[in-house]
């Protein structure tokens, strides 16, 4: 399906923008499963048409989403998630900075800020909001789910607390 068949790629093209992916839930219990029947096939089912691992999925380019996987792991360890954005081409960026200040030197004045003149070159326009700042706890680190949340709240709500822009720092 990946290599020979012209529609397998296309399916793979499209599987970029799906709102769903497939993963294993635990990569270490994959990893001591021997038998592989998520891959090569079991009574349950055929095994992945793709030729692909479970357990090395990152990205949505390689995998049909047919869940032939799911059917043939004894072990229940494949999932399907909503996948945060939908899209492989989105680019998801997160840092923790311990002041506005911080990040803003960082963003405006160094090298990164003549890097964002050129966004264009690289980037096509995201519509809505695409940049969210809020307050976290030191020592924590956000998760991706989070920072869609954020992203979210932002563009229904506007500025706020819960999440905000350089415009009006809470």
């Amino acid at each position: 399906c990946r290599y020979v068949c012209p529609v397998g790629g296309f399916i793979g093209l499209y599987s970029q923008l799906a709102p769903i992916e497939v993963r294993v839930k635990d990569a270490a219990l994959c990893a001591t499963h021997a038998e592989k029947t998520c891959y090569i096939g079991s009574a349950d089912g055929y095994g992945c048409p793709w030729q692909v691992f479970p357990g090395g999925l990152t990205k949505n380019t390689y995998c049909g989403t047919c869940v032939e996987c799911l059917r043939t792991c004894p072990r229940d360890n494949i999932a399907v998630n909503l996948r945060p954005f939908g899209d492989d081409l989105i680019l998801v960026n997160m840092s923790v900075w311990e002041t506005p200040e911080h990040l803003r030197g960082f963003v405006y004045r160094s090298a990164h800020a003549e890097v964002m003149r050129r966004r264009k070159e690289w980037f096509e326009r995201f519509e809505g909001a695409y940049q969210a700042l809020w307050w976290t706890p030191a020592g924590r680190a956000p998760t991706v789910d989070e920072g869609k949340a954020r992203l979210e709240h932002l563009q229904a709500h506007g500025e706020s607390a819960f999440a905000f822009t350089f415009a009006h720092i809470f």
